[in-house]
């Protein structure tokens, strides 16, 4: 996050909705998820304290205990977030860039082919 807060201090890039909203908020959940598989550590995981009832005694019995990173992944909603937002901060940067500019993402194209050789 530090190379990221430099880069945007030297092309002189704000992000006026600051580190605490997208898209830098997303950002930092992106770069501590990283961080944390990267260098995994053991820990405990605290949850808040379950009171059962007969109406969701079958839930609270079969609710997964998850770490904060394991949240993240379990749907696709985070990764979707990250490519939004990731893509904006890229498109700023590249924006405030004072040379010749290129193409920010380019999706690129490839030809495959096979043939048959018979070996008689």
């Amino acid at each position: 996050m530090a190379k990221l807060e430099l880069l945007s201090e030297k092309l002189n890039v704000s992000f006026p909705e600051g580190h605490g909203a997208r898209p830098l908020q997303t950002v930092h959940k992106l770069l501590n998820l990283r961080n944390t598989i990267a260098h995994g550590r053991s820990g405990e995981i605290n949850i808040k304290p379950l009171i059962r009832t007969t109406e969701n005694y079958q839930t609270a019995l079969n609710e997964e205990v998850l770490t904060d990173w394991e949240k993240l992944v379990q749907t696709d909603e985070f990764a979707k977030r990250v490519r939004q937002d990731v893509r904006d901060v890229l498109e700023r940067v590249h924006a405030a860039r004072k040379d010749d500019k290129e193409h920010l993402f380019t999706y690129g194209m490839a030809l495959y082919g096979a043939s048959l050789v018979d070996e008689r």
